[in-house]
């Protein structure tokens, strides 16, 4: 009960009751689909929190947060010793809707490097590379924007030479020089 309610006031947050106004407005179209957003996530954040096994809730709330682009309900999950269930969720949501800054949120380095190439994938941003610290991230990284990017100089910036050539062919390919 104490998580269910903790959850409606990450989603919703406090509710100020705005000044009175003589005049009636009607809800414009925006606000009504966002209360009708916010009611069917609530309905789904009910339906996560009453799975019985702890893993399957997890999973459901961190996919809620993915979906629906909230980042609080991340914060309604702790890191594990063996799973960083608060670090994947951010992960998650990050990814989803583009936004790096998200990723400066996580703990784990590794998982904060893998948040980094993700949303360097979304956005077709190889900035973002740069800053992935372990060097086998941000070698996926430019392996993977490279080719939306056709640019051969990302290729070049992969220590592995696999992967580099990897990178070359996945360029090729996008370029039509290899069937």
């Amino acid at each position: 009960m104490k998580v269910s309610i903790i959850l409606l006031i990450l989603l919703f947050g406090c509710i100020t009751q705005p000044p009175q106004n003589t005049q009636k407005q009607s809800p414009t179209k925006a606000n009504t689909t966002q209360m009708k957003n916010q009611t069917k996530y609530v309905g789904e954040a009910n339906k996560c929190l009453n799975q019985s096994n702890r893993f399957h809730q997890k999973n459901c709330l961190i996919k809620l947060a993915a979906k629906s682009g909230n980042q609080s309900i991340c914060y309604s999950l702790e890191n594990g010793v063996l799973l960083s269930w608060r670090d994947d969720c951010l992960r998650s949501v990050a990814a989803t809707s583009g936004n790096h800054s998200i990723c400066r949120q996580i703990h784990s380095e590794n998982i904060k490097d893998i948040c980094l190439g993700e949303v360097a994938v979304v956005n077709r941003d190889s900035g973002l590379c740069d800053l992935i610290e372990t060097r086998q991230s941000r070698d996926w990284c430019y392996n993977n924007v490279a080719p939306q990017l056709r640019d051969a100089s990302l290729c070049s910036k992969i220590t592995h030479q696999n992967r580099r050539e990897d990178c070359l062919m996945k360029l090729a390919l996008k370029r039509g020089e290899y069937e």
